[in-house]
Formats: C-alpha cells, sequence, structure tokens
C-alpha cells in the first residue's frame, strides 16, 4: 500500500497508527508537521525522507515501524517555531531494522537529538552529526546497535550529552571520538 500526500500541510495526530500494510509514504515539499504516533506500528514503512519544509515531528510518529530501514532529513529543516524546538521525544523508538539516518545539515539554531530517539534500535551501526548539534538527551541511543561515534564533526562548542542511559546498553560501541568541550549531566 502507498499512500502520497500532494496538498497536505499536516497529518493529524494517529491518522495512520497501525496501518500494517503501509508500504510507501511521499511527503510533500509543503507537510508542516507530523502528529503524534501518527505512524507508530506501521511495520512495512521501509523508508521515510522527511522534506525541509517540516517544522514539527511530535512524540513517536514513527515508534515501533520495525520495518523502516532508511530515514532522511532533508538538508536546512527549521525545527523552531517562535523559538519552541518541534523535534520530540521517542519518534524512531523501536524500530529494529533502522540501518540508515541521515540527520539535517544546514539547520537555523542548534540541533537536539531528542530523548530515546533512536532507543531500541539494534540494526542502526553508525551515525553522522550535524555540525550545530547541541544536546543528545537521554536514552538516545539507548539499546541501539551503535558500533562508534565520531563526534568530530560537532562543531559546537558546548555538547551538552543530557541525563541517563544516553548510549547504554549499546554492546556494540566500542569507539568515540570527539573534539571540543563535552559536558556529561545526570
Amino acid at each position: 500500500t502507498s499512500v502520497s500526500f500532494p496538498n497536505v500541510t499536516s497529518i493529524g495526530d494517529y491518522a495512520f497508527n497501525g496501518c500494517t500494510m503501509l508500504r510507501e509514504l511521499t511527503l510533500n515539499k509543503n507537510l508542516k508537521n507530523i502528529g503524534i504516533s501518527c505512524f507508530e506500528y506501521c511495520t512495512s514503512l521501509e523508508s521515510i525522507t522527511l522534506p525541509k519544509s517540516l517544522k514539527v515531528i511530535r512524540e513517536n510518529a514513527f515508534r515501533c515501524c520495525t520495518g523502516l530501514r532508511s530515514v532522511v532529513f532533508e538538508d536546512g529543516m527549521d525545527l523552531y517555531t517562535n523559538g519552541l524546538y518541534g523535534f520530540y521525544n521517542n519518534v524512531f523508538d523501536g524500530c529494529e531494522s533502522l540501518q540508515s539516518v541521515k540527520l539535517p545539515n544546514n539547520t537555523p539554531g542548534v540541533f537536539i537529538i531528542p530523548m530515546a530517539t533512536f532507543s531500541w534500535c539494534p540494526s542502526l551501526k553508525s551515525i553522522e552529526f550535524p555540525a550545530n548539534t547541541r544536546r543528545i538527551d537521554q536514552m538516545a541511543f539507548y539499546r541501539s546497535g551503535i558500533e562508534s561515534l565520531d563526534l568530530t564533526t560537532i562543531t559546537s562548542n558546548d555538547v551538552f550529552l543530557e541525563g541517563y542511559y544516553t548510549f547504554a546498553a549499546c554492546p556494540n560501541l566500542k569507539t568515540i571520538t570527539a573534539n571540543g568541550n563535552f559536558q556529561f549531566s545526570t
């Protein structure tokens, strides 16, 4: 099953939650909002490209999409609206087949990886962080398959690894490469 949204600017909360036959999803270049748990449990969805126009990705938007293998955030995405950050918690939590994530570069402001964004993603082996990454929240990569972290692409003066379990229970994590000022807090 395939869904395309040619003129939609917002997809509401729970709109496609549990649509297990949804395999292909095409989001238009004017989309601004993806609601809470919008595509949660869409277990056949294989890849997603999030358009530059997107301002809000609500919590659990793609949680437990167990067939999802690839996610691309278009460069230049501005996730701020009136000073509020629009990338919420647990967006890709439990996407056990997720192997490839391309986070956005050239974003205005600072980039934050919210709580439990990639937790329980055992197939995710590596990720490249945007230069303006400022914070990686608690449990962001908990029980992921991350093998190495190269934080040298981050140019922010201070980077905060917030809270607990940010990279906990990652049995394959062997190396972390960083420069600059990283602060760990609990």
